[in-house]
């Protein structure tokens, strides 16, 4: 077990679809221009995992996934809280963070309970296909409240973070057939009567698969509309 360094961790886990994409994820990391952050890792049977991370100077702590998307990312969150971290940031492990998002996450956690930033969607090129793509809808700094993610939801689990006694709160439902985790989550902790503010500051580079596209109109047709409706 590692041991806590900082008091800001970053949660994520990794499965073997995504192996090729781990490097670039964690240089994202290496590169962060605070680094007040401990990484904890669910990892989901990818043999040798440290071998794929490489080399680096992060503080990472990698647990097991319990073979279950749900319940794995439950237990990330109630270990982050076990280990008294202040804040918890989330990121996919498929994706690239910007070089200045735990700085800026952090600054705005100060007053703050729940951050959003913005993304830029990205190909499997890493091509960046829209830039700051959530500022076309927030202005920066703007508030989020429950109301206004019912018809459109900006939380991912790769662009949020919050402050851990937000966790401490929640009541987690047994249902594990929850279609969309990230949503569950915050539409949980707003309920809570918790406000998030939106940033541009710093973005997440989102890659775009064929079955997370969801809510982007450019790229929706009828199996999106409907994967929509049933996730809500």
């Amino acid at each position: 077990m590692i041991t806590k360094r900082n008091k800001t961790v970053i949660i994520t886990t990794v499965y073997k679809k995504i192996t090729k994409y781990i490097p670039s994820f964690i240089y994202s990391l290496q590169s962060q221009t605070s680094k007040d952050f401990d990484v904890l890792i669910a990892n989901d049977k990818i043999r040798n995992l440290t071998n794929v991370i490489g080399k680096h100077d992060l503080n990472i702590e990698i647990i097991k996934s319990l073979n279950d998307p749900i319940k794995t990312r439950k237990k990330l969150i109630n270990h982050a809280i076990k280990k008294n971290y202040k804040n918890i940031i989330f990121a996919d492990a498929d994706d690239i963070c910007h070089h200045n998002r735990v700085e800026v996450l952090n600054k705005l956690l100060l007053k703050n309970k729940i951050v959003v930033n913005d993304i830029n969607l990205m190909n499997n090129m890493k091509s960046i296909k829209d830039k700051k793509y959530f500022s076309s809808r927030f202005k920066n700094n703007s508030i989020i409240d429950l109301k206004k993610i019912y018809n459109f939801n900006i939380f991912g689990l790769t662009n949020t973070g919050a402050s851990a006694s937000v966790f401490k709160e929640l009541n987690f439902s047994k249902n594990n057939k929850i279609i969309a985790f990230d949503w569950y989550l915050w539409t949980l902790a707003l309920t809570k009567k918790n406000k998030a503010i939106f940033t541009n500051k710093t973005s997440t580079n989102y890659r775009i698969h064929k079955n997370n596209i969801v809510g982007f109109p450019k790229r929706v047709n009828l199996k999106n509309i409907e994967l929509g409706i049933n996730v809500k």
